[in-house]
């Protein structure tokens, strides 16, 4: 993302929410078997939704707060399943330290040391495999406000267990769009008078909101990307995959 980010709402900070070192018309599908390119564990929409609120309400920004929600009456935030959802990552002690230095929520520490022996600290939040997704979620300190998703960015073909897709980055924080248009605009959301606009380029979204295929994904980043609001970086379609609990 770019290095510059302004926030239209209030900052918001995720984990819940995120520490990061240093995302029209429906189309009928014949469905493919194309596996996921890796996992994310993400936690509960809710979550998310809920403490987004509450900043913005606490900062003075219940209005704008308001204003967002009635224009997007048609979706329903906390069912939102995409990836923008503070996927786990893994931290090894140097990065523990230096968030507790800051004050930072350091929680799910059993989890993410797994992961990063698992896959390296550097790795970022994607899981390999379903096996070792499900061995991490069973280590969160609550584990039934997270799940798993598959996601795929290689092959876009719908699958009997695709529940839309979602638009944004690929790998680091897995950034989406959705979510910072629609869900919890933390870091570029839409202006008050292009709400209404916005609006008409998101109808298509479905009931997990996400777009119902690839199409629609990229038919939104036409237009988002010629707002002066919005966040500029290489975005792609991402395929969003449900996984069902063991």
């Amino acid at each position: 993302m770019a290095a510059a980010r302004r926030a239209t709402f209030g900052q918001f900070d995720y984990d819940l929410v995120h520490h990061y070192s240093v995302g029209f018309k429906s189309t009928s599908f014949s469905y493919s078997v194309a596996m996921p390119d890796g996992f994310l564990i993400v936690q509960d929409a809710s979550l998310i939704v809920a403490a987004f609120d509450a900043v913005q309400i606490a900062g003075g920004l219940a209005e704008p707060l308001r204003d967002l929600r009635n224009e997007l009456s048609f979706i329903e935030p906390t069912k939102y399943r995409g990836m923008g959802r503070a996927p786990l990552e893994p931290y090894l002690g140097s990065i523990i330290e230096r968030l507790r230095e800051r004050g930072e929520d350091v929680s799910n520490l059993t989890a993410r040391k797994r992961f990063a022996e698992f896959v390296g600290e550097d790795n970022g939040p994607l899981i390999p495999d379903l096996e070792t997704g499900r061995k991490l979620i069973s280590l969160l300190d609550k584990s039934a406000l997270w799940e798993i998703i598959g996601v795929s960015q290689e092959s876009l073909e719908p699958t009997a267990n695709t529940l839309g897709f979602d638009l944004g980055w690929w790998g680091s924080e897995f950034y989406s769009l959705i979510a910072d248009c629609a869900v919890a605009p933390h870091w570029h959301g839409p202006p008050f008078e292009r709400l209404r606009e916005l609006a008409q380029h998101l109808r298509s979204l479905n009931e997990n909101v996400l777009f119902p295929g690839a199409a629609n994904a990229l038919e939104f980043l036409s237009y988002y990307e010629g707002q002066d609001w919005a966040e500029t970086d290489n975005f792609v379609p991402v395929r969003i995959e449900g996984v069902i609990s063991d």
